[in-house]
């Protein structure tokens, strides 16, 4: 899963067409993969501060289990966390954005994981970040969060900035 190097996974930062303006003026969270195979369980974060999100994946590919995680975090110098069994390794790919992995693990088919990723939310209160995501599995398949569609099967996972000092929304 080489989120560095995949041609389609040019995704820039809200502009996707997506209404941050509105959902912070609404205070409305998009619902972080309510449809999707991963999700988040952040949805919004105060601007500036340290932020921790955990990526979800919650089933494998059919019966195969998962054994690779990989996020593009939308800001430089993000780390990942530890998950019993995995490794994880963080490589900026030299335009801003952080590429974390974890690899090394296996996650059952019927269990949720839990991969944290830590970094500097941004200051720019609205702006929706978006982390395409890619989930690997024993039997080779991958399954991708690359849509900026929230309503799709498999939407990218999000987080919105929020004013600074506003508690985080969790999902």
């Amino acid at each position: 899963a080489n989120l560095a190097k995949d041609p389609s996974v040019h995704l820039p930062t809200l502009r996707l067409g997506l209404i941050a303006a509105t959902l912070a003026a609404s205070a409305v969270l998009l619902p972080v993969g309510a449809s999707a195979h991963a999700d988040a369980d952040v949805g919004a974060v105060a601007a500036g501060e340290q932020a921790t999100i955990n990526f979800r994946p919650n089933h494998g590919c059919g019966e195969s289990p998962t054994t690779e995680v990989a996020v593009r975090v939308p800001v430089a110098g993000a780390t990942g966390g530890d998950v019993e069994g995995w490794t994880w390794t963080a490589e900026e790919d030299g335009a801003g954005n952080t590429i974390v992995e974890w690899t090394g693990g296996s996650l059952p088919t019927d269990v949720t994981g839990a991969f944290p990723v830590t970094f500097q939310a941004p200051d720019k209160v609205g702006e929706l970040m978006l982390f395409p995501a890619v989930q690997t599995c024993e039997n080779g398949e991958d399954w991708s969060w690359l849509n900026g569609d929230p309503e799709s099967g498999n939407p990218v996972p999000r987080l919105l900035i929020l004013p600074p000092g506003s508690p985080e929304a969790v999902s």
